[in-house]
C-alpha cells in the first residue's frame, strides 16, 4: 500500500510517499480502508524534527492522527465494529501515527462511528483537534460561565475551542489576526472578537487556552489565580505570575470522548470545517497550507 514517510527531518522536501506493507490487526484491532487523513499542525512539527527521536535511522517515520474510513478487517475480541462500518478514529498515541495512507491499524477503542451530518472524507477533520479541545477544557476545570480567551480562533484547533467552550457555558472571546472576518466565528459561538490586547483591557479572563502561542502576550489577559493552557509544552513558556496555573494539554486517545464529539456533530451543534482534498502524492503541498494558516478549510489527503 502506499503511504506518506520521512527518513530524516527536514522541510517539505523529505516527505515522501512510498509502497509499504499491509498491516494486519492483531487483537482487540481493527483495519480501516482510509477514506481521508486530515493534515495538521502535528504533522508539521514531527517532519521538522521537533520530537526528536521519531525518526530511527533507515527507518521511515510515519504521518497522521486524524482518520475517517470503513472498517476493512476486525481482530479477535472485537465485537461492537464490523467490516464495512463507517468510522472515524484517533491515529495517535500510544499508536504509531500512521493514517495518511491506504490503509491504518488501530485500537478499537480508538474508533467511533463516523457523523452521519458530514461526508465521511470531511469527518476526518475531528477527532485530533476536537480530542485535544475537551481534554484541555476538563484540565483548565473551569466553572461554568467563566470568561475564556482563545488565541489563534480562526485556526484549525481554534475553531474548536470557540465552539465547544461555548457549549459548556463559558464566554468566550475569540482572538485573531488583524483582518480576520469576525462573522464565521460570531456565527460559531464566539461572544466577542478581538484583534489586539488592548481589547481585552476591560475584563479580565479566567483561563487563556493559546492555540495560537502567543505566550507571554496572553499573560496580562489572565485574572489572579487563573488558568494559561497551552498545546506546546514543549516549547519555552511565560513567567506565570499571581497564582496563574498552567495546564500542559496533550492528546490521548478516548473513545467515549470521540463518540460525545460525533453526536455534537450529528446534532448541529459542533460544526466541522470544511475539507480540500488532495491525493497523498500532494502531502507537501497540504503541509505547505497548514504552515501558511489563515485558511479555514482543512487539507485532506485522500488516498
Amino acid at each position: 500500500m502506499r503511504a506518506v514517510v520521512i527518513h530524516a527531518y527536514g522541510d517539505e522536501d523529505v516527505l515522501a510517499v512510498e509502497e509499504v506493507p499491509v498491516p494486519e490487526p492483531g487483537d482487540g484491532q481493527v483495519r480501516l480502508r482510509v477514506a481521508g487523513a486530515a493534515v495538521n499542525r502535528t504533522d508539521l512539527n514531527l517532519r521538522a524534527g521537533l520530537y526528536p527521536g521519531s525518526v530511527p535511522d533507515g527507518v521511515g517515520a510515519t504521518f497522521g492522527m486524524d482518520v475517517s474510513g470503513t472498517v476493512d478487517a476486525v481482530g479477535a475480541g472485537v465485537s461492537d465494529l464490523a467490516v464495512g462500518d463507517a468510522v472515524v478514529a484517533f491515529a495517535g498515541p500510544p499508536a504509531t501515527p500512521a493514517a495518511q495512507a491506504e490503509y491504518v491499524v488501530l485500537g478499537a477503542s480508538a474508533v467511533a462511528p463516523a457523523p452521519s451530518a458530514v461526508p465521511l472524507v470531511q469527518a476526518s477533520v475531528l477527532p485530533l483537534n476536537g480530542l485535544t479541545t475537551v481534554q484541555a477544557l476538563e484540565g483548565a476545570d473551569l466553572a461554568p460561565g467563566s470568561r475564556v480567551v482563545v488565541t489563534g480562533a480562526a485556526g484549525g484547533l481554534g475553531l474548536f475551542i470557540v465552539q465547544l467552550a461555548k457549549l459548556a457555558g463559558h464566554t468566550v472571546v475569540a482572538w485573531v489576526r488583524p483582518g480576520t472576518d469576525p462573522q464565521p466565528l460570531e456565527d460559531l459561538g464566539a461572544d466577542e472578537v478581538v484583534t489586539e490586547r488592548a481589547a481585552l483591557a476591560e475584563a479580565s479572563a479566567a483561563a487563556v487556552l493559546d492555540a495560537g502561542r502567543l505566550a507571554d502576550e496572553t499573560v496580562a489577559v489572565i485574572a489572579d489565580g487563573g488558568v494559561y493552557v497551552t498545546f506546546r509544552p514543549d516549547e519555552d513558556q511565560p513567567e506565570l505570575p499571581r497564582g496563574i496555573r498552567r495546564f500542559d494539554s496533550w492528546v490521548s486517545n478516548d473513545g467515549a470522548q470521540l463518540r460525545r464529539l460525533v453526536e455534537q456533530v450529528d446534532a448541529g451543534d459542533l460544526r466541522l470545517p470544511p475539507a480540500t482534498e488532495l491525493p497523498l502524492e500532494r502531502v507537501a503541498d497540504a503541509q505547505r497550507t497548514v504552515a501558511a494558516g489563515g485558511v479555514r478549510a482543512r487539507p485532506v489527503l485522500v488516498p
